[in-house]
């Protein structure tokens, strides 16, 4: 888990890096936000193993996101099946993305979704019941970065924070 982590970390810092190497006319750095299994917390026959959220073929797990503006974000979502399956990803009950997951080993695997200003709930589950899916993370990288609305983690200082005492 935490070696993927790393990559998703890499992956991210990799980006942000080239838009700066753009020069000053570059638009903002994305910034990142990294969601864990621990941090979607409705959840339909899946149960927490370790570090990864284990799906069931007929289960789905959610999380609340509010978007400060419409926007398309990059998402890196981290994951594994017991055997080739999709995964939706699904805003407010509407797929915005059907991401192919083929591999028993955690991966990577990256896409687009698009959102409206406001709350919308981010829901994850197996597009055919026939396997499950083992997620361990899911990243979302944009400008403004959209906000967890639910979670039972402490919210972390971004880097440009002060630091109080």
């Amino acid at each position: 888990m935490k070696k993927f982590f790393s990559i998703t970390l890499l992956l991210a810092a990799a980006l942000a890096g080239a838009a700066l190497a753009a020069g000053d006319d570059a638009e903002p750095v994305a910034a990142a936000l990294t969601l864990t299994a621990t941090n979607f917390v409705e959840r339909t026959d899946a149960t927490l193993t370790g570090d990864e959220l284990q799906i069931a073929p007929t289960g789905s797990v959610a999380c609340a996101l509010s978007f400060v503006t419409n926007q398309t974000c990059t998402v890196i979502l981290v994951a594994r099946a017991e055997a080739a399956t999709a995964l939706a990803v699904q805003l407010d009950s509407n797929t915005v993305a059907t991401v192919q997951i083929i591999s028993t080993n955690l991966a990577s695997h990256n896409f687009p979704i698009a959102a409206t200003a406001g709350a919308h709930q981010l829901r994850l589950a197996p597009a055919a019941a026939s396997n499950a899916v083992f997620l361990a993370s899911l990243t979302l990288l944009g400008a403004p970065l959209p906000q967890l609305v639910t979670t039972n983690q402490v919210r972390r200082a971004t880097w440009d924070e002060p630091v109080g005492r």
